[in-house]
């Protein structure tokens, strides 16, 4: 008796069950990120049966009628026909379905209120198209990109405004609302399944919630120019006793740097890896000495090992770093 096609079939079960498991997604770092890999887990499991199963219908067909020098037309056969009709039907149907519960879910497709001026404190005026938050918790941010590099205002907090690097609590809703100056950039943030284009003239609103600290890199997903490959920067997920700190530091200006520094110093002395905005630095020069000394590696002649730690706000206030 002929075991090949049963080793055959047992293989491509081992190969199945492998990639299932190494392609296993790690814990998310935000609500957003989790629906997305909930989906992805779903479709990849319905798709790599259906994979090999054709695989494997190919390559016995192969084995079985390898010295067949004489084939006949395939008969028509009508129950079969159906089966794989309806079989197709329902794979499309639990994919459609399956999809359409994520881009209905809020924090990947907000919904758009009746006034959508968003009820910031620091930022009045008219934000065409943003999405005006349902909790007033909430924190609500003004993302605005140029050729080359990002703005961040906190609509909520009076003179708070930074660059390249965008600070949030944890397990707060938080509203980007992300516009361009000039030309069209794009928000991507894939470790937090973030991804937004910056269209000028108008508003598009992320809507997430960050479920893990940390410092997690961002950059633009739209080429816009010549210097679109500097336009990164970090989102900084801390605690909300630690956002409320840092909120407090920013609208001291100059006398945080100091505290800022105190802090770091702290930290380092007590072994606490956990304070992500500890370490501050005051700025110097323009930004586009800034954006050479990203590409350079160095900052005013001096080698800087870790290049994330060098923006800082657009107001001289202390940068954001990560522990």
């Amino acid at each position: 008796m002929d075991r090949t096609p049963a080793r055959l079939g047992g293989f491509l079960a081992l190969v199945v069950a492998f990639l299932a498991l190494a392609t296993t997604p790690v814990a998310a770092q935000s609500v957003n990120k989790a629906l997305i890999n909930n989906l992805n887990r779903k479709l990849l499991y319905v798709a790599l049966p259906l994979m090999m199963s054709v695989e494997f219908i190919i390559f016995y067909t192969i084995y079985r009628y390898r010295n067949n020098d004489d084939p006949a037309p395939t008969e028509e056969n009508r129950r079969l026909e159906i089966t794989w009709t309806v079989v197709t039907a329902i794979i499309l149907a639990f994919v459609g379905i399956a999809s359409m519960v994520v881009l209905a879910n809020p924090y990947i497709s907000p919904v758009v209120a009746a006034d959508n001026s968003p009820q910031g404190g620091g930022t009045n005026h008219y934000l065409q198209g943003a999405v005006q938050p349902d909790d007033p918790n909430a924190v609500e941010i003004e993302v605005l990109a140029y050729q080359w590099g990002w703005e961040f205002r906190y609509m909520d907090q009076e003179n708070v405004t930074t660059k390249k690097k965008l600070v949030i609590p944890k397990g707060r809703d938080v509203y980007l609302h992300v516009s361009s100056k000039d030309v069209i950039h794009s928000f991507y943030s894939p470790k937090l399944g973030l991804k937004q284009d910056a269209m000028p003239g108008t508003y598009a609103t992320i809507r997430t919630k960050a479920t893990e600290e940390g410092v997690y890199p961002f950059y633009c997903a739209e080429f816009c120019g010549s210097g679109h490959a500097r336009m990164g920067g970090d989102v900084v997920v801390v605690s909300n006793e630690e956002y409320r700190t840092w909120v407090r530091e920013q609208r001291n200006g100059g006398n945080a740097t100091a505290s800022a520094v105190a802090d770091a110093k702290d930290g380092a002395a007590s072994g606490n890896d956990t304070n992500l905005i500890g370490n501050a630095t005051t700025e110097t020069g323009s930004d586009t000495d800034l954006l050479e000394n990203a590409t350079n590696g160095t900052e005013n002649g001096t080698e800087t090992p870790n290049p994330r730690l060098r923006a800082g706000d657009a107001t001289g206030a202390p940068s954001v770093g990560s522990a």
